[in-house]
């Protein structure tokens, strides 16, 4: 009874412990880990709430604890039961592990038992291989295929720990593959590994390489295998010139076909011409002298067991002169006018030549027609009779090369056909003259002649002329030839014009093949009454210009005499007022010279009681206190002042005129004296002071009327 007081005691205390510690539990569980050979490796395990044991176990079997080689990586009591495993080797270590923890009492059911962790021990694979799919022998070093097939090849790599990767490479370059890499593990815990790949191959693959690529951690080198391919493909051509320029005639020309097959094909040579010429089997072909017989296309064709080229072709161009094989229709054509003329030409030359259409007219000139092989005239006329050459020229080693072919003479047939740019439609003569009219026309063959004069003196009705006919002053000659071939000009002479003769006169050409008509207008000029116009309007032009003449003239010696006339009236006024200026004082001995301003004065003085007297526009005054002046100059200086004197008698005594002989004229000249009391005058040089005194007691007695 008291043993299971005790048992129940101790399960309460247990179970208090445990309410209030928890349950144990995994805070980190043991993962995949890797390592290589020889290196060490910590397995984690971590556990909250620890109570029971740590233990570890290996693909099941249970793991003591030993010394450099599993120890504890943690402090165990503290719940870290992480595993350390040193000196990692495949043999002991490659492997699945587990964490195990005990039951914190063995009331409890708290033993916790983690999840399988595989610890991989790297190891690198021992060897790799490339073979055809299927084939389990150690594979060769090419591996052979035919153009437009599908290769299956495998990758195999074996011993290798984990699984390495496996990459296909094609000069350079990966190729995806579209199958997934099989992995397969060994009883030795080591992994064989295959990739396979499906390859469609052509011609361009023949002679690559394929390459297996492994992939691990643990290869401290490169690790592959290659392979060669061995494509078998139908021959493919291509020919080549030794030359790359134009040929000269006399140059040597090599050849080469180059054949690209699996196994090598034979080669053949051909010439293509109207019939295909076998030339040789050799892959090069020389021509020694090339001529123009040596130009042409050259074939090469390729043939092997698995079938035969496309045949490839190459021009030899031998640069010759241009031959004109063929002119035509023919050397002699009949052309009627009108119609459409085709003239041909045919010439060989290399390079290829260029033509030329040339004319000779009869007149000996030629004309350029055309620069194409054949020439084309949509409408013959008279114009294209001659002979026509074909010329055919190119450049040869530099030089122009030029052929010209035998002449072809056209002959142009039809109705006449006047030429409306070289007749004149009008024709002008003077009463009296001869005149000819002549139409220029071209036919073939010749045709008839009929100018229709009209009516001539009394006659109504009109009057025709044939060749070698006359009708009076109306004469037609026969028609006569021109330059150019079948071409002929009429001609209608009228003696002795008169005016009545200006009318049109027409004329009308026929020969067999048609007609054609033309006018031309006679104009008779009435030379007596244009002689009397031209001499009216001479003399009328003569008198034109008489008058006008007569004008300008006058216009001119107008101007000038003003201007002449302008300039004396200015030169005799300073003249005189410089004589006046430099009279000497009658009576005196002492010959005083009298000063400028006994003349003049300012019109700012002060106003004389009498009125002044403006003599011209620079309204200069008399001085009254040089009248009496004046009058003393005969030697009577107290005269009164009967008689009027004028300013020109103060200013210059008739005696002397001032010095000057000369008479002047009756004009406003301008002269500027100005007349003042205030200024000195003429009289200081005469009188004393009393005879000033009494002078001048009489000027303001003068009348005003002397200044008028």
């Amino acid at each position: 009874m008291a043993a299971k007081i005790l048992t129940l005691v101790s399960v309460t205390i247990a179970s208090f412990s445990l309410t209030v510690n928890g349950f144990q539990e995994f805070i980190e569980a043991p993962t995949y880990r890797e390592v290589n050979p020889g290196g060490e490796v910590v397995l984690p395990c971590v556990v909250k709430n620890k109570a029971g044991e740590c233990r570890w176990e290996k693909d099941g079997t249970p793991v003591g604890m030993y010394e450099n080689k599993y120890e504890w990586h943690g402090k165990v009591e503290e719940g870290d039961c992480s595993l350390k495993v040193k000196e990692a080797n495949i043999d002991y270590d490659n492997g699945v592990w587990q964490c195990q923890v005990t039951a914190s009492d063995f009331t409890q059911r708290d033993t916790l038992i983690s999840e399988g962790a595989e610890l991989v021990v790297r190891v690198p694979p021992n060897d790799v291989v490339v073979r055809k799919m299927g084939d389990s022998s150690s594979g060769s070093d090419v591996i052979s295929g035919s153009a437009g097939d599908e290769l299956s090849l495998e990758c195999v790599s074996n011993g290798g720990n984990p699984a390495p990767t496996l990459k296909w490479m094609l000069r350079g370059q990966e190729i995806r593959t579209q199958e997934v890499q099989e992995d397969t593990r060994q009883t030795s815990g080591r992994w064989t590994s295959i990739s396979r790949l499906r390859l469609p191959v052509s011609r361009e693959d023949n002679l690559a390489t394929i390459y297996c690529q492994v992939f691990h951690d643990a290869l401290e080198d490169g690790l592959g295998s290659d392979i060669s391919l061995n494509i078998f493909f139908p021959p493919k051509v291509s020919v080549k010139s030794s030359s790359d320029t134009e040929l000269a005639e006399g140059d040597s020309v090599t050849l080469f076909c180059e054949a690209d097959s699996n196994p090598p094909a034979t080669v053949s040579w051909r010439k293509l011409e109207k019939t295909t010429k076998f030339i040789g089997n050799q892959p090069t072909i020389t021509i020694s002298s090339v001529t123009k017989d040596s130009a042409g296309s050259y074939q090469c064709v390729a043939e092997n067991e698995l079938g035969r080229s496309q045949p490839e072709t190459i021009d030899v161009d031998v640069q010759y002169a241009p031959v004109i094989s063929k002119v035509g229709p023919s050397v002699q054509i009949d052309a009627k006018a009108g119609e459409k003329l085709l003239l041909t030409c045919s010439a060989a030359g290399s390079p290829k030549p260029n033509y030329q259409w040339l004319q000779q007219l009869p007149t000996g000139e030629v004309l350029v027609r055309g620069y194409e092989p054949n020439l084309v005239i949509e409408s013959v006329n008279y114009e294209h009779q001659g002979e026509f050459v074909c010329k055919a020229n190119n450049i040869v080693g530099g030089e122009k090369r030029e052929v010209q072919s035998e002449p072809i003479d056209v002959t142009v047939k039809g109705k006449p056909k006047i030429s409306g740019f070289s007749v004149k439609s009008e024709l002008v003569v003077k009463t009296g003259e001869d005149a000819t009219i002549e139409v220029e026309f071209c036919a073939n063959p010749k045709p008839k002649q009929t100018w229709n004069i009209g009516p001539v003196g009394s006659e109504g009705n009109s009057i025709e002329l044939n060749s070698r006919t006359r009708h009076g002053r109306f004469v037609v000659d026969h028609l006569y030839d021109t330059e150019i071939r079948d071409c002929y000009v009429a001609s209608l002479r009228i003696l002795g014009v008169h005016p009545s003769d200006s009318r049109s006169y027409p004329l009308e050409l026929v020969n067999e093949h048609g007609r054609d008509e033309y006018s031309v207008k006679l104009v008779v000029i009435n030379t007596a009454v244009s002689q009397e116009i031209f001499i009216a309007i001479v003399v009328g032009g003569i008198l034109t210009i008489l008058l006008f003449s007569l004008i300008i003239i006058y216009l001119v010696k107008a101007d000038k005499c003003c201007n002449i006339e302008e300039k004396k009236m200015t030169e005799s006024d300073k003249t005189d007022v410089e004589s006046c200026h430099s009279s000497t004082v009658s009576g005196h001995t002492d010959k005083t010279v009298i000063p400028p301003d006994a003349l003049y004065g300012t019109t700012e003085k002060k106003k004389m009681p009498f009125s002044d007297h403006l003599f011209n526009d620079s309204h200069e005054r008399l001085r009254p206190d040089l009248l009496s002046a004046t009058n003393s100059r005969s030697g009577s200086p107290n005269q009164g002042f009967d008689s009027k004197a004028t300013y020109n008698e103060l200013c210059f005594p008739k005696a002397s005129n001032c010095g000057s002989m000369k008479r002047k004229k009756q004009r406003n000249q301008g002269v500027e004296c100005q007349l003042s009391i205030n200024t000195y005058g003429y009289i200081n040089y005469l009188n004393n002071e009393n005879d000033l005194v009494n002078a001048r007691n009489k000027l303001n007695s003068v009348d005003n009327r002397l200044y008028e």
